[in-house]
């Protein structure tokens, strides 16, 4: 597959030409967008009690800093919530089905995160919000929850232009500042980082086209495998959809999606920060325990061309970046990376892609006989694409070559589960955001703003100008910014759209 990578790799100037418009406009305006109030909401006649609940319980979400920001809140819609996905689906929505889809899936996003929220606020919170409104404890605030918001819902729904409102509401916040963008000088700044990045992509480059065999290694080869499970003993997953067109799966089809494309990580283990572990709470400091690996799933829906195709993410945290390869301003405690497969309607995975948990380094692996190359990007840098989708994923394994310290892909190939493997195990991404602290009560491993707690870096202090807030540091599902240069989301649904060219027709099995 010819890449538009290797295009975008003949040379510095054209970038530079590219970028030199920059200054003309200086600011990039991209992502969901939103107007904050309509004329008739909050209607007058809404709920006071349920109202003044919210109210309460937003104060106290934000006095403890406990707000959790995997989905994003709509102003003047309390109960809720949305992700950009849905932002996207606004839009489109014509139906009755679609309308009531589209709310109850920003319902539930709110449901589930005020979860999560009244489980990490501290012990006294809760007492006083359980006295003040006359239920017991954190399980009478949450079905409260539920039911003052679903009485809210009800209220507003029943009002004209209740869903015009809602659309103006939805937002869903940039990873990116246009003021360190302005203050940093950001299309002279572009200039040198554009030419870094294109040196670190010839490298990882090279790595892919080079065999596994040959590639270095500092310490000991390690597979670390999923649970036992063979993909090839399974049936094909039916899919159902849902108004949205989402893809709908019962518990035990997501735990057979899951298992099915989890992926092999082959390790170059040097020292105890190269293996991959669970998150936990050591007093207040969040560390990885490498006794047991493991991996964190979660998923999301992106655009295949018109149809929204899932994705299952799975992951993995180690203790630090460290060692030799790793570059100096990007060590630091704490490390990880995220391994995403996403599906083309007809089941088969047409696209992996990997990024470090900061949002960095981010590869994409196609499937040759769904995608024919990458999309040119004016004014930023092309997707990059450094190698195929192996085609038998599966039933073989998708396994990922990853090198010691600063823990990148550096070759992507298949095969069968490993014998000798370490297996880790696999839990819900929402483990991470209300996790068990050793002294009692639960705490989300990431602040309100989506960033994981002890994980900075210096790398604000040199790469503040790309605008990026905190750049470096580890982040929380919604949160990932994954260009320097530019702007893109990892959780964007049109990130495929625009990054890549498909193919008129697939090819089939």
């Amino acid at each position: 597959m010819k890449s538009g990578n290797d295009r975008s790799m003949h040379g510095f100037s054209r970038n530079g030409r590219r970028l030199s418009v920059i200054v003309c406009f200086i600011l990039f305006f991209q992502g969901c967008s939103a107007l904050r109030g309509h004329p008739d909401f909050p209607p007058e006649d809404r709920p006071a009690e349920a109202s003044l609940f919210f109210t309460a319980m937003d104060a106290a979400v934000e006095r403890e800093a406990v707000g959790d920001a995997a989905a994003f809140r709509l102003s003047g819609f309390p109960y809720l919530r949305t992700d950009r996905f849905l932002a996207a689906m606004a839009a489109r929505i014509e139906t009755d089905d679609q309308r009531e889809t589209w709310l109850n899936a920003m319902r539930q996003l709110d449901i589930v995160g005020r979860q999560k929220e009244i489980r990490n606020l501290p012990d006294h919170a809760v007492n006083d919000l359980a006295d003040r409104f006359g239920v017991i404890g954190r399980e009478g605030l949450i079905d409260l929850t539920a039911v003052r918001g679903d009485r809210l819902l009800k209220t507003d729904s029943s009002v004209s232009g209740f869903v015009a409102a809602v659309a103006d509401a939805v937002r869903c916040n940039s990873e990116y500042s246009n003021f360190l963008r302005v203050a940093g000088l950001y299309p002279i700044a572009a200039l040198p980082v554009t030419a870094l990045t294109h040196k670190a992509q010839r490298e990882f480059r090279g790595w892919h086209r080079t065999p596994p065999e040959a590639l270095p290694v500092r310490g000991v080869l390690t597979d670390y495998v999923p649970p036992s499970f063979f993909a090839e003993e399974t049936g094909d997953i039916l899919f159902d959809r849902d108004a949205l067109g989402r893809i709908i799966l019962a518990p035990e089809q997501t735990t057979q999606l899951v298992e099915r494309f989890a992926p092999v990580l082959r390790q170059d283990v040097a020292d105890d920060a190269d293996r991959p572990g669970r998150m936990v709470w050591q007093g207040d400091r969040v560390s990885v325990d490498i006794e047991n690996p493991t991996a964190y799933v979660y998923l999301t829906h992106a655009f295949y061309r018109d149809v929204p195709a899932i994705q299952i993410n799975y992951v993995f945290w180690y203790r630090a970046r460290t060692g030799p390869d790793a570059p100096l301003i990007e060590r630091g405690r704490l490390d990880g990376m995220t391994v995403r497969v996403s599906l083309a309607p007809d089941g088969r995975a047409f696209m992996a892609t990997v990024m470090n948990n900061c949002g960095c380094y981010q590869q994409s692996f196609p499937h040759p006989d769904f995608v024919s190359g990458v999309a040119p990007q004016p004014l930023e840098i092309d997707a990059f694409a450094p190698a195929d989708l192996p085609g038998d994923i599966p039933p073989l394994r998708l396994s990922l070559r990853v090198n010691s310290g600063w823990h990148q892909v550096q070759r992507v190939v298949s095969g069968p589960t490993p014998d000798e493997g370490i297996v880790y195990s696999i839990r819900p991404y929402s483990d991470l955001e209300s996790l068990p602290r050793e002294s009692g009560g639960a705490e989300s491993i990431f602040t309100p703003d989506g960033i994981v707690k002890g994980s900075g870096r210096i790398e604000p202090y040199i790469l503040f100008s790309m605008g990026i807030p905190d750049v470096g540091a580890m982040r929380q599902r919604g949160h990932h910014a994954t260009r320097l240069v530019g702007r893109e989301h990892f959780d964007d649904p049109q990130v495929f759209n625009r990054n890549f060219i498909f193919r008129e027709e697939e090819t089939a099995p």
